[in-house]
């Protein structure tokens, strides 16, 4: 403990003791007395920072989920799901399908929400009027969790009717979140820029949705918000929003669930940074003589993306441009090196491939597979054999408005 030791309360149930922040309340780590281990919260680190920008160290990715089937999400990631713990973890080592929950059928009425310990419990009226899975880095790190599951409701509709006075809240930017004081388990929040209030989905006990895994039909997520901002891929075929859809005041702008994560490149000082939101459209190497001579090398690879999605995050005074032709190439003014260009005859940005610094392209030879070359283009304009297999174009593929023509290996 580095700091706040006297801001720290525990709270054990089970074989599980949890310590928040009597400040916000927030979760922070846990000491999980039958493994006789201590775990942190993976959102709750700053250093690597897990927060706002959706990465994740490899070492902090998850390998499997437990206690899957008392859950009522189902994560389709490849990863093992135990039943309760794997047999090195003293369990049953009993595992299941990931698609294993469906929503199920209820009518709905009143219902009722509590904390953890029972001490705090509001009841509302009807069923909600939508439901999300929000990714941003505020709701992570509120919750200490991957993503926060919301039913929001009008405001007139949600009532404390047990341990008001057991209540605080905390607020970060427009929303103001309810947690318990005695177990800091958090119950509900008021969302003040959608006036809607929100009851944490796994709150609920009617319908009960701590214990067995199920889950009401009007309770089952819609959507997920602010996805770029998280660390989780979620393949669940709902929409997954850049921020908010229209009718919350967002953009309505979507990305894919399976690709959909930021990536950062950078200049080798480290002065100047961009941003990407999902993986490139396009990978290519480019032999012309304006790459070759522009980067003094043999050719260049590019990732392309659609223009709004490369965004300066650091050093944007720093860059410098410089165009030939039709493409404008952005370096940094320190040391020079190249982060990224603009292809004006093609409607793309371009980050050159081993800028990227997540995923790490930099200083140990790998390379994710969105980000392989998938052709060489302008191979005759350069000077290297290249024996890869890939298809060499004389220019352009048709595709981008070239001949199409290709030479042998």
């Amino acid at each position: 403990m580095t700091k706040g030791e006297s801001n720290l309360v525990s709270h054990t149930t089970g074989k599980e003791e949890r310590f928040s922040c009597k400040t916000c309340n927030s979760k922070v780590y846990a000491h999980l007395h039958h493994l006789s281990h201590k775990a942190i919260y993976n959102d709750m680190f700053t250093t690597p920072n897990h927060g706002p920008d959706g990465k994740i160290g490899e070492e902090f990715a998850p390998t499997m989920h437990i206690f899957y089937t008392s859950g009522n999400t189902n994560i389709v990631d490849g990863l093992p799901k135990y039943e309760d713990l794997p047999a090195a973890f003293g369990g049953s080592d009993k595992k299941v399908d990931e698609k294993y929950h469906s929503p199920q059928p209820s009518a709905v009425t009143n219902c009722t929400a509590s904390c953890l310990c029972g001490a705090c419990q509001v009841e509302t009226v009807g069923a909600p009027k939508w439901v999300v899975n929000c990714h941003c880095s505020q709701c992570r790190r509120a919750l200490s969790a991957s993503f926060a599951t919301l039913s929001g409701f009008d405001p007139e509709s949600i009532k404390v009717i047990k341990g008001e006075s057991n209540l605080e809240s905390h607020t970060t930017g427009k929303e103001e979140r309810f947690s318990c004081k005695t177990c800091s388990s958090k119950v509900y929040a008021h969302l003040h820029h959608l006036n809607h209030k929100a009851i944490y989905n796994d709150m609920f006990t009617t319908p009960n949705h701590g214990p067995d895994g199920k889950i009401g039909k009007e309770f089952a997520p819609t959507m997920h918000i602010f996805y770029p901002s998280g660390n989780t891929n979620i393949v669940d075929s709902l929409p997954k929003y850049v921020d908010l859809p229209a009718a919350f005041g967002g953009s309505d702008k979507t990305v894919d669930e399976s690709t959909a994560k930021t990536c950062t490149a950078s200049c080798i000082c480290g002065a100047c940074q961009v941003e990407t939101t999902g993986v490139p459209k396009w990978v290519a190497n480019c032999h012309c003589s304006q790459c070759r001579r522009a980067l003094s090398a043999s050719y260049a690879t590019l990732a392309g993306f659609d223009p709004e999605s490369v965004k300066v995050t650091k050093g944007e005074s720093n860059l410098v441009s410089h165009t030939t032709g039709k493409e404008e190439r952005l370096s940094c003014k320190t040391c020079s090196s190249k982060v990224y260009a603009h292809l004006h005859h093609l409607n793309h940005k371009a980050i050159y491939n081993d800028m990227f610094t997540t995923p790490n392209h930099g200083p140990d030879g790998k390379i994710g597979k969105e980000f392989a070359p998938a052709m060489h283009i302008f191979y005759t304009s350069g000077n290297t054999n290249i024996a890869d297999g890939l298809p060499k174009y004389v220019d352009l593929p048709a595709a981008f408005g070239g001949s199409d023509k290709t030479v042998e290996n």
